[in-house]
């Protein structure tokens, strides 16, 4: 298998394909990288994302709801039940524990999303 985990990777598979078929590799190899190509453009779209990486300090992550949410209230009630991360206490310092540091719930497209911030306790 041809592994592909970002658009750099893809981009490098597309520019092998065709040096392959320039040199004549075996069809079998070719096929790999094509399927290869295809598991990455058809895998299925997360429904969260990260839109700000702060490194060792956390994330931000964009995030959609469900669609049976009706009500902002509700949608908040969802997000804390499901998504909020709290740290577990402890005696030592610096444990390295993600966190949910912050969150808004809004309204897209008739669709409810919401900025998750996680934190680590470094």
């Amino acid at each position: 298998m041809f592994p592909i985990k970002d658009k750099d990777d893809l981009r490098t598979a597309y520019e092998y394909l065709q040096i392959a078929q320039e040199v004549g590799l075996s069809k079998e190899k070719q096929n790999e990288i094509k399927w290869g190509i295809r598991e990455y453009t058809h895998k299925k779209k997360s429904s969260k994302r990260i839109v700000k990486d702060d490194g060792i300090d956390g994330y931000i992550l964009l995030m959609e709801l469900p669609d049976f949410l009706e009500s902002k209230e509700e949608a908040e009630e969802y997000f804390e039940q499901r998504h909020v991360i709290n740290a577990t206490p402890s005696i030592y310092d610096c444990t390295g524990q993600a966190f949910t540091s912050g969150y808004k719930v809004f309204k897209r497209r008739n669709k409810f999303f919401a900025y998750h911030s996680v934190s680590y306790d470094v």
